[in-house]
């Protein structure tokens, strides 16, 4: 049977019956999956709740899984279908037979919009990629509208202050925080991170991220073709001079010549090119417990 708008219809309504309680499903008719689970004393009059509803902006389950679904189903020209699984005499029973037809489809892979269901409308990876894109580079209030923006604000603002009770929103608290906290790591020695350097291995991961960051996202502000261009046309024709480095210890004894400051570098990336050249420009003395000087060539 082809399901049209005339046919999209409640499939199975019993007699209201006073004593009596119902177990009925929500389906998509398009595709006959098993959508919500709920319970009532009168099945017709539950389905148009459900219909108006989703349908009410100013209702408080508008934006419930359960609404959204049966707005699409509504705009693609058809109906939820609506069938009674189960009968009950009392509350007590109802609640129980719900709760047991909920995991019970739960458990058969179907995605229920119950608000109690843990495994609600689930969207595709296309469809997230698109809210991401729509959301991305705004405010909040671009986003959900001024009034939302400042409801959702005041509301986490409160949580946080209900998670964090020892946090003091005084501005003379929080002032003097600041000044004793400015106070104690202008002695650099009172930082966790002094005199601790980063690996060999941890310095290539960074130099890879950078490299494989077309964008330079994160990093200094990439040059522009023009200034790309204008670089190359300063140097050419131009003889660029490499300088041989020689290293001494402390003491004044020849450890090794170096080709290049970059070469240095390479070899330990904790050893800093523009610190070596300021020494072997006599600009300081030494630099890392090492002499270091240009070599000069006869």
């Amino acid at each position: 049977m082809v399901l049209t708008k005339e046919r999209s219809e409640i499939l199975y309504i019993k007699e209201i019956n006073f004593y009596m309680r119902y177990i009925y499903v929500l389906k998509d008719p398009t595709t006959l999956e098993i959508k919500y689970v709920g319970q009532t004393n009168d099945v017709d009059r539950r389905y148009r709740d459900h219909i108006r509803k989703s349908l009410k902006e100013d209702d408080e389950e508008y934006n419930t899984y359960k609404s959204r679904w049966i707005r699409k189903i509504i705009n693609l020209g058809f109906k939820p279908l609506i069938e009674v699984i189960d009968e009950c005499h009392s509350y007590k029973e109802s609640n129980e037979k719900e709760n047991k037809w909920v995991a019970h489809f739960y458990e058969s892979g179907s995605q229920l919009t119950n608000s109690h269901s843990t495994d609600v409308t689930e969207h595709s990876e296309e469809t997230r990629k698109k809210m991401s894109s729509a959301r991305k580079g705004k405010k909040l209030e671009e986003i959900v509208g001024k009034e939302k923006a400042l409801e959702l604000k005041e509301y986490y603002s409160e949580k946080m202050k209900i998670n964090n009770v020892n946090k003091s929103y005084d501005p003379i608290v929080r002032e003097k925080i600041s000044d004793t906290l400015k106070e104690y790591f202008s002695n650099p020695e009172n930082h966790w991170a002094y005199g601790l350097k980063m690996t060999n291995e941890h310095n290539e991961k960074l130099r890879q991220a950078k490299l494989n960051n077309p964008k330079n996202v994160g990093n200094k502000k990439p040059r522009t073709e023009e200034q790309k261009e204008k670089i190359r046309n300063s140097i050419i024709g131009k003889k660029i001079e490499r300088h041989k480095i020689l290293q001494f210890d402390l003491d004044g004894n020849f450890i090794k010549e170096w080709k290049s400051l970059r070469d240095i570098e390479k070899f330990d990336s904790s050893l800093k090119r523009n610190q070596i050249s300021k020494c072997c420009k006599g600009e300081k003395d030494f630099y890392a417990e090492y002499i270091w000087k240009y070599k000069i060539e006869q």
